[in-house]
């Protein structure tokens, strides 16, 4: 702590930037909000009151739950919190809650097949009955859990990148979406999703993969390797 306020201090207009990979950047979203929230850094030093906090997260894990009489200062002290997930990851989807649904999932699935047939749908020899497929996508809410909530990534959104091909070096390019790490109003959330069991659930984790992602889409942005970068839409009258 001393040493980031006499740091700041040393180096005024300067911003105060936390990172983090996995654990690391649902450690730092928390911080951030912590920081932002409870205005540490002005009480640490009244002259620190207007250094600008940001928050780069990558590949984080749902790790917040905000009470609902805390949401709008909540709400305004992540605005400056950026979530980055890639591809299948499956450490920005890794919560308690989640795991419970897909144990269900696993649970009703055995259930309904047996030792010959449950392996022989998994590797294609036998056709998925619709009665798996209801199961497999049963969206319903499980029972209360203590310490069981449903967590979020700690941001306004998420930016979630997805291979969609390959440039003239035949590096991968990726697209963003933006979604919401939190159901809200109906509408789902990531915290709403499974886990996609996938071979690259793990890989998808990796840091180069993410440097990757990231690169490919500032490198369309800035229109670079003949692409012709953001153009952003005409203003209607």
């Amino acid at each position: 702590k001393e040493k980031i306020v006499s740091l700041l201090k040393a180096n005024p207009g300067y911003d105060l930037v936390i990172t983090g990979h996995s654990l690391g950047a649902g450690a730092a979203g928390l911080l951030a909000l912590k920081l932002k929230s409870e205005r540490l850094l002005a009480k640490a030093d009244p002259a620190l009151a207007d250094v600008d906090i940001r928050c780069f997260a990558f590949a984080p894990p749902p790790v917040y739950l905000c009470e609902n009489d805390k949401k709008s200062v909540m709400d305004d002290a992540m605005k400056s919190t950026y979530a980055f997930i890639h591809e299948n990851d499956c450490v920005p989807f890794c919560s308690t809650d989640s795991i419970r649904r897909i144990a269900r999932v696993v649970d009703d699935v055995d259930a309904a097949t047996n030792v010959i047939e449950g392996p022989l749908m998994a590797i294609g020899k036998k056709d998925i009955t619709p009665e798996i497929k209801d199961k497999v996508f049963d969206e319903s809410e499980l029972p209360f859990a203590p310490d069981a909530e449903k967590l979020a990534i700690p941001a306004p959104y998420a930016i979630w990148m997805r291979h969609v091909n390959v440039d003239e070096y035949g590096r991968p390019m990726y697209n963003a979406m933006f979604c919401r790490p939190q159901g809200e109003n109906g509408e789902a959330g990531t915290n709403d999703l499974n886990l996609m069991i996938d071979k690259d659930m793990i890989p998808d984790h990796m840091n180069p993969k993410y440097e990757r992602a990231i690169t490919s889409i500032a490198e369309q942005m800035k229109g670079k390797n003949g692409i012709d970068g953001y153009v952003f839409p005409p203003i209607a009258n």
